[in-house]
């Protein structure tokens, strides 16, 4: 039963829209822009993708998109050591926005709102501030400082994204990501009636 909600969740379509996602989410990686000269802040739309994805497909494809696409970004356009806390900080971008879209009863403007909030404090504050800090600026000033240093820039930098994701979410869902047969729910409710036939 298990083997068969895995096939009936990875769908051949939805595998190849993870694959554009992931693709996408390896290019605006490799086009992040780190300013030294505010504190080592990255300008980043990758938030945008990782977001989108756990919208649309959900908290557990939006984390695959997320973890693959900075995994093969820092293989094709790496910018330093590896950072385990930047990779997992996309992967939870994903599962965050994923989680967000999932709670009932509300509009979904405010499903991103929710989502992008939560990953301000956990990924962006949290994760990456401190992956960065560790890496790079430790022994220069102290976390705090730094984390300090940084929100002013990254809320200016999230908002824009939370901005990019509202005007893209719309378009998307009526033209793109248009079969609901792509949401996690709806991939449960068919995996479930044809275990029930099989029966």
């Amino acid at each position: 039963m298990q083997k068969d909600k895995i096939r009936t969740y990875f769908t051949p379509k939805r595998i190849a829209y993870l694959g554009i996602m992931v693709a996408i989410s390896v290019v605006t990686n490799a086009f992040t822009i780190t300013i030294a000269a505010f504190g080592a802040n990255s300008i980043s739309f990758n938030y945008v993708v990782c977001s989108l994805a756990g919208i649309f497909f959900g908290p557990i494809s939006g984390g695959i998109v997320g973890i693959l696409g900075d995994l093969i970004g820092c293989l094709i356009a790496p910018k330093g050591p590896f950072n385990p806390f930047i990779m997992l900080s996309s992967m939870l971008i994903g599962v965050l926005a994923g989680l967000a879209n999932m709670i009932p009863k509300i509009p979904v403007y405010a499903k991103i709102i929710i989502g992008y909030l939560l990953i301000f404090i956990v990924c962006t504050c949290g994760l990456n501030t401190y992956g960065i800090w560790l890496f790079y600026i430790q022994g220069k000033k102290t976390f705090l400082v730094y984390l300090a240093s940084r929100i002013g820039i990254q809320s200016i930098i999230v908002a824009v994204n939370v901005v990019l994701t509202y005007a893209l979410y719309f378009p998307l869902n009526k033209f793109v990501f248009n079969n609901s047969s792509l949401s996690p729910k709806k991939a449960e409710n068919v995996a479930n009636k044809e275990n029930i036939e099989k029966e």
